[in-house]
């Protein structure tokens, strides 16, 4: 995982849903809490085991995936994320599950949980 903490550097898409449902006072709160993360095939980004982040698909992929042997769904029941789907702590998923990048580049923003923003589609 490459990290990158310049998150007012980089060209978010702050017209596109969810971004665009964020007050100017909330854009600024996300500006300081967010960074951006770069994942390659097969990494995990997040799992319900360490809980702390909510997190917004910018490039690639990501699955969501039950993990074996903790979680009551099957293994074969995955979700695919696509740039501008969101995961995190706040889905309240059933089971115990993870996020694993898909493809040659998985790029997501990242926030802690307890951080005041929240995206629109969160609230």
């Amino acid at each position: 995982m490459v990290v990158s903490l310049a998150v007012r550097t980089h060209n978010l898409p702050w017209d596109e849903w969810p971004l665009a449902g964020l007050t100017s006072t909330q854009q600024l709160d996300f500006k300081d809490t967010a960074q951006f993360s770069s994942h390659k095939n097969t990494e995990v980004l997040w799992s319900t085991r360490n809980l702390g982040m909510q997190c917004l698909v910018l490039r690639g992929k990501v699955r969501l995936v039950p993990l074996k042997d903790l979680s009551l769904l099957p293994t074969s029941k995955r979700v695919l994320l696509q740039p501008g789907d969101w995961f995190g702590d706040l889905l309240e998923l059933a089971g115990h599950w993870q996020a694993v990048a898909v493809g040659p580049e998985v790029v997501v923003v990242f926030w802690p949980s307890q951080a005041g923003t929240r995206l629109p589609l969160l609230s």
